[in-house]
């Protein structure tokens, strides 16, 4: 994807490509400190994408300019090979944007958030807005703040789906929601991205739900993408190996453990031995995280 700050698509971009980032720089006024620091990647169309990474890795920052409400320092971003800045009312169609606090009003029921919404967006799809609410057993006609936090989150969720937007990106929005709520939510959200043929991108850290719930992933550390690649390639990329307490590698801050307790490290699948184990994706994301993690205490040791 070739760099364009016009307001016209860009013309090397793919149907398959719904978000693209390329060498994106961005700070902050007032800070010393890059927020993103030379991101290059993008999201499939039609995929159902985990953005993963410690707090401060710069993934709201990646994803506010992807919404437009960044403009990067250097690089270039695009939706659909769209600056999302020109012209964002004009495109807004293009994508929705689901917070991690979603603003909603408090004396208002859902059903007046969805009249609110249809003044804005003519397309937004209200009976598709109550069918939603409908099949998560969510009240429609109450005021907001009668309702729980789960329920106010599938609120916003409705709010979000049925606008019917090529890509819906949602930043970490479903870790107030317990756990089998959760799963209901992304099977959702995977049905909808296949019936609509939309996009969706979940910023999370929830990195031991990821199994079987995202079809890409893309993990982001110090401001760069450091993996990404649907489920598959990425878990084929890898194998895990135990590390012994007494062993020198124990000492290495690239170390994980696994979900038995044992201290892991992961090894590029060329690299790997016969007892080495194959790694599952949530393997793959915090070995990944581990590395990034030794890779910074190195360079503050520097």
């Amino acid at each position: 994807m070739k760099p364009s700050h016009t307001g016209h698509a860009d013309p090397s971009a793919t149907d398959a490509e719904a978000l693209g980032a390329h060498d994106v720089w961005l700070r902050y006024s007032g800070s010393d400190e890059w927020a993103v620091a030379g991101a290059n990647g993008n999201v499939d169309t039609g995929s159902v994408t985990a953005l993963v990474g410690p707090n401060g890795a710069g993934k709201t920052s990646l994803i506010r300019c992807w919404m437009g409400f960044e403009r990067p320092n250097r690089g270039d971003v695009r939706v659909f090979g769209h600056d999302p800045i020109a012209n964002r009312r004009e495109k807004s169609w293009l994508s929705a944007h689901l917070p991690q606090e979603p603003s909603l009003y408090a004396g208002l029921s859902a059903l007046d958030h969805f009249d609110l919404v249809k003044a804005q967006r003519p397309s937004f799809d209200i009976d598709l807005g109550r069918r939603l609410l409908r099949d998560a057993d969510v009240p429609a006609d109450i005021a907001v703040r009668k309702l729980s936090g789960g329920q106010r989150v599938r609120v916003a969720l409705a709010l979000v789906m049925a606008t019917r937007c090529k890509v819906l990106i949602l930043d970490e929005p479903l870790a107030n929601l317990d756990p089998l709520a959760r799963r209901d939510v992304m099977a959702e959200l995977a049905e909808h991205a296949r019936g609509e043929g939309s996009t969706v991108l979940n910023s999370s850290h929830l990195v031991g739900e990821l199994e079987g719930a995202f079809s890409h992933v893309i993990v982001m550390s110090r401001g760069q993408i450091v993996l990404m690649g649907s489920v598959n390639q990425v878990t084929q990329m890898y194998r895990t190996r135990l590390v012994a307490n007494d062993r020198e590698e124990a000492n290495v801050r690239r170390w994980f453990h696994g979900r038995d307790g044992a201290r892991r490290i992961l090894i590029p699948v060329d690299e790997a031995g016969e007892p080495d184990e194959v790694a599952s994706l949530e393997d793959v994301v915090i070995g990944m995280l581990a590395e990034a993690r030794s890779e910074t205490a190195q360079h503050a040791r520097a």
